[in-house]
């Protein structure tokens, strides 16, 4: 079986196959549901199995992994059976309160800081053979932002008031496009 068995929810499975990728690339043994369960196997054996034979557990949190009961179970019986637990924020997510206890004192850090999660597995025992050969990908979002600041009309008659009003007033229609800062 596996050292480090990592728990996700299937909305965050491309960020869970790279972290395992990755992982493995490093010379660790992962175990994850894509490639560790077949056909006509109980998954709540395998799963159980695997969490019984693993050093580290792995839970990728996000709105979707926070919400879903396998996650939620899978955390709690890492808990129970005293699993060295890493919890990793693939965003910023607020814990439900059904993981809060088995979670509690537990830093958490983001998926993308490979290097405290290689350290954090290598304080566990389970130090890396070799270097990552991959790296991972984050997707970013390619819309572009802008700010608007209130407009102060600055002109010797005091005449322009329309276009500063006109900005601000368009860019309160636009919200959800727009950063609105007023002074």
């Amino acid at each position: 079986m596996a050292d480090v068995f990592i728990s996700y929810f299937r909305k965050d499975s491309a960020e869970a196959e790279q972290l395992a990728e990755l992982l493995v690339s490093a010379g660790l043994s992962v175990w994850i549901d894509q490639s560790g369960i077949d056909l006509a196997t109980s998954w709540s054996e395998e799963i159980v199995d695997a969490l019984d034979e693993c050093k580290a557990f792995i839970v990728m949190l996000s709105p979707a992994s926070c919400e879903s009961p396998n996650v939620v179970k899978e955390v709690s019986l890492a808990s129970e059976k005293r699993k060295k637990i890493l919890p990793l924020d693939l965003e910023p997510v607020e814990l439900p309160k059904d993981m809060q206890y088995a979670l509690a004192g537990i830093q958490r850090a983001p998926m993308t800081n490979i290097h405290a999660i290689i350290g954090a597995l290598g304080k566990l025992g389970l130090a890396a053979t070799q270097a990552p050969s991959i790296q991972l990908v984050k997707e970013t979002d390619a819309r572009k932002s802008l700010m608007t600041l209130p407009f102060e009309d600055m002109s010797p008659t005091g005449d322009n008031g329309w276009f500063a009003d006109g900005i601000l007033t368009f860019a309160k229609r636009s919200k959800r496009d727009f950063g609105i800062c007023s002074s």
